[in-house]
């Protein structure tokens, strides 16, 4: 029997045991390259973390909202523009909010209008339902989510 829940963040998400797509894609390929991925210490690339804030603008906007700030535009060349973004960066700490630089966050908001621009999009994207819902289940005794 599957169990479906709609409160979990993405990290509340990634951190729930069991086996999405993705792990089984690599266990497809070898075993080996799922424990690598578990074990081995890596941050997110900037192209990730981009494109995981684009897909809450669009998908969740007001996990967007709440969890996305953007960090005003300081020039790091200069002795007060570091000093001013480290100390931005000082004041969001323990916030909880993941902090986006201005260019960045601007992006990913016209991405996002233009996504909600396009006339199919906009009426798909508006339908009801309900999205990013987290789901778990079992399959012969092994514990998957998606």
């Amino acid at each position: 029997m599957a169990h479906i829940t709609t409160t979990l963040t993405n990290a509340e998400y990634r951190a729930q045991r069991g086996y999405a797509k993705s792990d089984l894609d690599l266990i497809h390929k070898s075993p080996a390259l799922l424990e690598w991925k578990k074990n081995a210490p890596c941050e997110a690339s900037e192209v990730a973390i981009t494109g995981t804030a684009l897909h809450a603008a669009v998908l969740e906007p007001e996990a967007f909202a709440s969890e996305y700030i953007k960090r005003p535009s300081f020039d790091r060349r200069t002795k007060d523009g570091k000093a001013g973004a480290e100390a931005f960066d000082a004041t969001m700490a323990g916030s909880g909010k993941i902090i986006l630089d201005a260019d960045d966050y601007d992006q990913v908001t016209t991405m996002r209008d233009s996504i909600m621009a396009h006339p199919v999009a906009a009426h798909l994207l508006g339908l009801p339902g309900v999205s990013e819902a987290s789901i778990f289940f079992e399959i012969d005794g092994l514990r998957c989510k998606a």
